[in-house]
């Protein structure tokens, strides 16, 4: 298998994956009442939230740099970048109205929206 269909195939499954987790209810998801105070503490969902979306942008931006150079990628990045955010925004509503157990958190977007930028320019500065 080349690069391009692999970097594609791994982009394509990490953002299924990262859909289900968000997709769980919130009852799916294990929280040890020993871990909560130390979870609080460091924003540990935050953290999650910021690191989902930068490797799902680093992974999109790769399988793009693979098929396209120059100019036109730097506008795919963009692209992504935008789809990444807005996904992140549609997920925190999806949750809200759809999702037992699960709602919306403006702090999610942010986080959603750091790590999906923090991607960008980690992209940007590795492939252009």
């Amino acid at each position: 298998m080349n690069k391009k269909a692999s970097s594609l195939i791994v982009a394509i499954a990490f953002f299924v994956l990262a859909t289900i987790l968000f997709l769980l209810p919130g009852s799916a998801i294990p929280t040890p009442n020993w871990w909560t105070p130390f979870f609080k503490l460091i924003g540990f969902d935050k953290w999650v939230h910021t690191t989902i979306f930068f490797v799902l942008v680093y992974l999109w931006c790769r399988t793009i740099f693979l098929r396209t150079k120059g100019a036109k990628a730097k506008i795919n990045f963009f692209l992504i970048l935008t789809i990444f955010i807005t996904y992140g925004i549609l997920i925190e509503f999806v949750q809200q109205y759809f999702i037992e157990n699960r709602t919306f958190e403006i702090f999610d977007i942010a986080a959603d929206a750091g790590g999906a930028f923090i991607g960008y320019i980690v992209s940007l500065k590795r492939f252009l």
